[in-house]
């Protein structure tokens, strides 16, 4: 596999920056304008949470440069695994402290008593 070297340049942080709060700013505004809501709402929010991957292919381009540059590659399965099992460990505590101090419960009685009967 050949060694890229990338150099760090000002323009293209600035450039980059520019273009992620251009498009997000274009697809919130949008959102706003439009007052939308139901399904179009998870399509401009995720529109939106794409924004800095556009940005990221666009100032590529810009400044003419190879996508192969950004080394994209899938890490060893040690990481794969701590990011699965890291969010379930702190949700698994949380809930573990939460319920064994009784600040909170696993269900609220009358609510599935009252969702049962109707």
């Amino acid at each position: 596999m050949t060694d890229i070297k990338v150099q760090f340049s000002s323009k293209k942080v600035i450039t980059f920056l520019v273009l992620t709060f251009g498009i997000t700013a274009l697809f919130d505004i949008s959102y706003i304008l439009l007052r939308v809501s139901g399904d179009a709402d998870i399509i401009f929010t995720t529109a939106a949470m794409w924004s800095p991957a556009i940005a990221v292919l666009l100032t590529k381009w810009i400044f003419k440069e190879n996508i192969r540059t950004l080394n994209w590659k899938w890490p060893k399965k040690k990481y794969i695994f701590l990011s699965f099992a890291i969010p379930i460990l702190y949700a698994f505590v949380t809930y573990l402290i939460i319920w064994s101090t009784g600040w909170g419960k696993f269900y609220n009685k009358s609510f599935v008593n009252e969702v049962a009967t109707s």
